[in-house]
């Protein structure tokens, strides 16, 4: 049962980290402004969160089928990474990563609810 709860308060996370963010930037606009100087950082970054997003994906299939907390955890920091990306300028390059996120979330429910 704990576990359990962990499992759906990590997808509870991820969707408090949108909301908390969404109303923010409805206020004070996107997190990175009008700066232009920073695009290559911008590129670089999403490179990173998407290489980290595919990580995670496939590390749930391999070294971390065994070790339920830790898999939650790179999941949910990677849709959270992803998020934050998105808010930086409403970039929406990397959301198709989400739904591949969930999907494996969803597919190792019985593994990821473990203790």
């Amino acid at each position: 049962m704990k576990s359990k709860l962990k499992y759906y308060g990590n997808m509870l996370a991820v969707g408090l980290v949108f909301v908390i963010l969404e109303t923010y930037t409805e206020t004070h606009g996107a997190l990175l402004g009008a700066t232009q100087g920073v695009a290559s950082a911008i590129y670089i970054s999403q490179l990173a969160v998407a290489a980290f997003a595919l990580l995670a994906m496939w590390l749930n299939f391999n070294s971390l089928r065994e070790k339920p907390a830790q898999a939650r955890l790179v999941l949910t920091a990677s849709a959270i990474l992803v998020i934050v990306q998105y808010f930086f300028r409403y970039d929406t390059n990397l959301l198709w990563l989400l739904p591949m996120i969930a999907v494996v979330y969803i597919f190792r429910y019985e593994a990821l609810t473990r203790s």
